[in-house]
């Protein structure tokens, strides 16, 4: 999940988010995945308030392009029609949602943000890609980082 989470912030063409500088913060792990696999970007979905979630279109050296998503739990639930855990490949259901959701709210609780990631792997016939494409994509988990809250401006 992390990798994948490294591609999405590492091949996005917006501002990086402080999600975005942690998960490129392991380096080592950008240098394993160009090892095993030669990346090239094929499109973007950008972020919106909407959505609240971004999806980059990566072509891989084995000639497979790979959707990689990542947002907002609810947000990328909605796309998702199974998860993966461990090479295991399951249906996702209400249930598997609602117990995101406690775990995130515990976690938002503690100061944490949660971000949901999750992949569809595709032939290569296209490049160019649509809101439309996010659908039926596998959930690989969650990615939780602290979001200390900001100091309120002081009087001038």
């Amino acid at each position: 999940m992390l990798e994948y989470a490294y591609l999405n912030s590492h091949y996005q063409s917006g501002l990086k988010n402080l999600l975005d500088i942690a998960v490129l913060a392991h380096a080592e792990l950008g240098k394993e995945l160009h090892g095993t696999h030669q990346y090239r970007k094929v499109d973007e979905i950008p972020f919106d308030f909407v959505r609240r979630r971004l999806t980059v279109v990566l072509g891989r050296g084995d000639g497979k392009h790979v959707l990689i998503c990542k947002g907002a739990i609810e947000e990328v639930f909605a796309v998702c029609s199974r998860y993966e855990i461990d090479e295991e490949v399951g249906p996702l259901d209400r249930s598997h949602l609602e117990t995101a959701q406690q775990q995130s709210a515990a976690l938002n609780a503690d100061g944490f943000r949660v971000i949901a990631v999750a992949y569809k792997e595709l032939d290569a016939g296209k490049e160019v890609y649509a809101v439309s494409d996010e659908c039926e994509l596998t959930l690989l988990g969650y990615i939780a980082f602290l979001d200390p809250p900001r100091k309120a401006p002081g009087p001038p």
